[in-house]
């Protein structure tokens, strides 16, 4: 039989999707004048060539149901598909989302857990550092104090030295002094006169006053030693003072350092970070319905007829699709009338390039180069398809693209 009146697609099944089309240009306007003449072959067909054909028609219709039915289970499946895909999107971004407001909050309540616990750490250090303080205070007091008890210990001694030295020389020179009367009474009683108890007088009254002056200078160093003593005690007095208030101010310079050191430590005020945006639900597609085959009606108005279209007029199938195009206002673009369509490249705004036959044709027509209406509708690209009446057949107006429709082979 000759594949020009199969209805079917021959195209591999994996070039097809649901809404997939190809279409012609003004130049397939004259298959249907050829298509309408009533058939070279006459009547010299037999019953059983026509009975073979009615039931090819009948098949061609059954596949054609069959493909359709496919392509809507498969156009149902995508449908399914990609709101499962959106539903997992969105869940998944919201999941994300969730995640990322748990950890900030998350991080929140350990920026507050330690700064809590750095202000105790920190309250603890500075009664620690008074309390060292406070020891270092008594600890400087103590030494100070002690260092005055020995001064007052050391002045006392030299005082009481001076002392006992003063009596003993005080001692001395009554001791002179007694010595002497007692040598100037004896020199009386002896009774002597002249010039040589002169002589004795003044020498007995020459060692007594050497005597008295030896005391005195002695009494006299003695004196100037306690006064240095003391005066070395009184610097002494005021170096220890110097140095407990030296150390007083240390201390506390230590006591500042220590609570500086205490206050770096603390940890910073906690900060809520902002909250981020919660992310949009991804909207849903729009979907073009697949094609809609024809009808039982219309598929019997292309009923085979005995004589026609067995030889190489244009009756039959191919005078009723021929029929049908007539009524199509612009280049028919249908998969129910095309066959041997292979995608073959891109135009610069991204429509696809087929290059196809028609059923129409036959196995044997030419081959000519265009795009599927389908395709525009599904890229939404509506503005250059059209219909002749509601699920008819569709049609593409080539003036509104960047694709140009053309024959690329001769019959």
């Amino acid at each position: 039989m000759d594949n020009m009146f199969l209805p079917t697609f021959e195209t591999p099944p994996s070039m097809l999707h649901p809404g997939q089309m190809f279409r012609l240009d003004k130049a397939s306007m004259g298959l249907e004048m050829r298509g309408g003449g009533g058939g070279g072959g006459g009547g010299g067909e037999s019953d059983e060539a026509f009975a073979v054909r009615q039931e090819r028609h009948l098949f061609d219709f059954q596949q054609m149901q069959d493909r359709a039915s496919f392509n809507l289970e498969q156009f149902h499946v995508a449908q399914r598909n990609a709101e499962n895909k959106r539903t997992f999107d969105n869940l998944t971004a919201r999941n994300a989302w969730a995640d990322k407001e748990a950890i900030r909050i998350f991080d929140y309540k350990n920026q507050i857990k330690a700064y809590n616990a750095s202000v105790d750490a920190y309250h603890e250090q500075l009664d620690y550092n008074a309390l060292a303080e406070e020891l270092s205070t008594n600890d400087s007091t103590r030494k100070y104090n002690e260092r005055l008890t020995q001064i007052g210990f050391q002045n006392e001694e030299i005082v009481m030295k001076y002392g006992a030295k003063r009596e003993e020389a005080i001692a001395k020179t009554r001791d002179t002094q007694l010595n002497a009367l007692a040598q100037r009474g004896k020199l009386r009683a002896m009774g002597q006169t002249g010039r040589g108890a002169r002589k004795n007088m003044q020498s007995i009254l020459a060692e007594e006053g050497r005597a008295t002056d030896s005391i005195v200078d002695f009494i006299t160093r003695e004196e100037r030693q306690v006064k240095f003593g003391q005066r070395q005690l009184a610097e002494s007095m005021k170096s220890a003072r110097g140095q407990y208030d030296a150390d007083q101010q240390q201390i506390k310079l230590q006591r500042w350092g220590a609570d500086m050191a205490a206050e770096a430590k603390l940890a910073p005020e906690p900060t809520l970070k902002p909250q981020m945006t919660p992310p949009l639900a991804i909207p849903g597609q729009e979907w073009a319905d697949p094609p809609t085959p024809p009808s039982k009606e219309q598929w019997q108005n292309m009923n085979p007829v005995q004589g026609q279209g067995g030889g190489g007029g244009g009756g039959g199938f191919l005078g009723a699709a021929a029929t049908i195009m007539s009524f199509i206002p612009g280049p028919w673009s249908d998969d129910r009338l095309k066959r041997n369509y292979n995608r073959v490249g891109t135009s610069k705004s991204g429509i696809p390039i087929y290059t196809f036959k028609y059923i129409a044709d036959g196995g044997h027509g030419p081959t000519y180069k265009g795009t599927s209406a389908q395709d525009l509708i599904a890229m939404g690209r509506k503005d250059a398809v059209g219909q002749k009446e509601k699920n008819g057949f569709y049609y593409v107006d080539y003036s509104k693209l960047d694709v140009e429709f053309e024959k690329v082979q001769p019959v």
